[in-house]
């Protein structure tokens, strides 16, 4: 499986408690529609979405910090750069979702590092 995928299933499961036991469903449906070609980075409507875009993200930033460093990033420093992108964006707000976006950007990055294990 890939971080993306684990990372977002691993994060609705976290969430549910908040959210519902729907976000896993939700995710589930959003990443059936990642490769679609009209793909937005983010669906404001769907927390799935949100979760499923979050995910990606953080794996695309895990990957660009990583060719720059010896060491690998920490969450902490994907979470700053992909709250950055996302604020730039302005698609997301991200104060309103910052307990998911943490939540999202440390279980890809944990699947990101089990993946290279």
């Amino acid at each position: 499986m890939d971080p993306v995928e684990e990372g977002a299933r691993t994060a609705a499961g976290r969430l549910a408690g908040r959210h519902g036991q729907q976000l896993a469903l939700d995710v589930e449906a959003a990443l059936g529609r990642r490769n679609e070609p009209q793909h937005r980075f983010v669906d404001p409507i769907s927390l799935g979405g949100l979760i499923v875009s979050v995910a990606t993200l953080a794996w695309t930033v895990y990957r660009d910090l990583k060719k720059d460093r010896e060491d690998k990033p920490s969450a902490p420093a994907v979470t700053t750069a992909v709250r950055r992108q996302l604020e730039w964006e302005g698609d997301v707000d991200v104060d309103e979702h910052a307990s998911l976006i943490e939540t999202t950007v440390a279980t890809t990055v944990e699947a990101a590092e089990r993946q290279e294990a």
